[in-house]
Parts: C-alpha cells; sequence; structure tokens
C-alpha cells in the first residue's frame, strides 16, 4: 500500500546493533511477512502485545504504561 504522501517516505539509519537482532529475527521466522508473526504465522493482536507489555513492566517493578506511552521514555 502506498504511503499518503511524499514526504511520509524516509530513510531511517540503524546501528549495526539493530540491523544484526533483525536479521537473527529475519532467520527465526523465515519466509514469514511479519517481523514478528504470532505463533499461527500471521500478524500479533494488538492486545497480546500489551499483555506481553505489562508482563515485562511487571518483573521489572516498573509502572504499567499504555504502549504508546513508550515513544516518550
Amino acid at each position: 500500500m502506498p504511503l499518503k504522501t511524499k514526504n511520509a517516505y524516509r530513510t531511517l539509519p540503524l546501528s549495526v546493533d539493530a540491523i544484526d537482532v533483525l536479521m537473527q529475527q529475519r532467520r527465526k521466522t523465515g519466509n514469514s511477512e511479519w517481523v514478528f508473526p504470532s505463533p499461527t504465522g500471521g500478524p500479533m493482536s494488538p492486545d497480546s502485545v500489551l499483555h506481553m507489555l505489562h508482563r515485562v513492566l511487571k518483573r521489572a517493578g516498573l509502572p504499567k504504561v499504555r504502549f504508546h506511552d513508550l515513544r516518550h521514555t
């Protein structure tokens, strides 16, 4: 699906570490079109992602936040 405007297309620099993590993830998922597929191979449910986030925050002793709030940390 094309983006809405020409200015919506951007090149984002990634660190070598980030590229390594993404390449490892690609090897794990095989030929899936999704970077982090669900166990059934499709896209992950937003609810599943939020539940995982809350489990990680709880284990780390951090307060619950909305997923969107992570962009402000």
